[in-house]
């Protein structure tokens, strides 16, 4: 039984064995070998790619584990076989988990994940070395939440914490995705875990978008809090985010319409001295759908600043300047 192509569809246990590996027998010691898998993967439109996994063949049975199960419990080649139950409550976790030495400290080994006590959010928390960077997302029924997940590194702990926060009821998709932190190249999936909402919190949350550079710089939100989209509506004129900073940083605004196109003299960002922090006001064209962007950079440095936070603005019936 494999945790491949279809899995997470599946309800239940499976009733058939759906796949086929090998144990090969060195110098009297039995190791596995997935000659499948390490061949190549399916693509997102459900196309075979051929690309060499050379994790595949001899991995460590403690790990293959997680996503191969054997019909005859002998070929776990565990000195504890594990059941069929505890197969499937455990999470799908890619080699490049093992690779990169990273611990899914919560939930452990299991693949369902729950809201925190009493929030509205569920909290994913992974051990990990300072350099392996993680981003993640949070989807139903294929569709990614916008505004659904959030992933902090706290670096005294060496602890990434994943929130991830739905906006309805459904049986949500976790992925996680990690690399090096000095690779160049895009990001790659090593944790799927399932969030089976049947009942929602009080009072949803979304977060917003956030870039390395917001914690890096040690930003902090003030408000809004707790959400993702700002509306401007009943004859408001903008939108303002409060963000605070350490003294050495220093903030820059954008505001694009949906077409991503820059909206001239849409945003305006300055220090309030009296309260300490950065007021970001953002002021639609139009009724629609923008993304207002904050970049930072600290004062001392030369160049661009860069992204670090980004929230969608929600303009209905606004005043328009005159």
């Amino acid at each position: 039984y494999s945790k491949g192509y279809g899995f997470d569809e599946r309800e239940g246990a499976p009733t058939e064995t759906d796949h086929a590996w090998n144990a090969v027998e060195i110098d009297h010691h039995w190791y596995l070998i997935e000659s499948t898998w390490g061949a190549g993967y399916l693509t997102e439109e459900k196309n075979f790619q051929r690309e060499l996994d050379s994790y595949y063949f001899l991995p460590n049975p403690t790990e293959m584990i997680y996503h191969h199960l054997p019909e005859i419990e002998k070929w776990q080649l565990l000195k504890k076989p594990i059941k069929m139950k505890q197969y499937l409550q455990m999470p799908k976790l890619q080699p490049l988990y093992f690779e990169l030495n990273l611990d899914l400290i919560s939930p452990r080994n299991q693949a369902h994940v729950h809201f925190a006590p009493g929030k509205a959010y569920a909290l994913v928390l992974i051990q990990g070395p300072s350099d392996v960077d993680l981003i993640a997302n949070l989807k139903l029924n294929n569709k990614e939440i916008e505004g659904g997940d959030r992933v902090e590194f706290d670096t005294k702990k060496r602890m990434h914490r994943c929130y991830f926060a739905p906006n309805t009821i459904g049986k949500h998709k976790i992925t996680i995705y990690a690399k090096k932190k000095d690779e160049e190249g895009k990001y790659h999936d090593v944790i799927h875990l399932t969030l089976d909402v049947s009942e929602m919190p009080k009072y949803p949350i979304s977060f917003p978008k956030i870039w390395k550079n917001f914690f890096d710089l040690n930003m902090e939100v003030v408000s809004p809090k707790d959400t993702h989209l700002i509306k401007v509506h009943n004859g408001q004129t903008d939108a303002e985010v409060l963000i605070r900073t350490p003294d050495d940083v220093e903030l820059h605004g954008s505001l694009t319409n949906s077409d991503g196109e820059k909206v001239e003299g849409g945003h305006q960002v300055f220090y309030d001295r009296h309260k300490s922090l950065w007021r970001c006001k953002f002021a639609p064209n139009c009724d629609g759908m923008f993304d207002a962007q904050i970049f930072a950079k600290r004062k001392a440095e030369k160049g661009q600043y860069t992204a670090a936070v980004k929230f969608k603005v929600k303009a209905r019936n606004i005043q328009k300047q005159p």
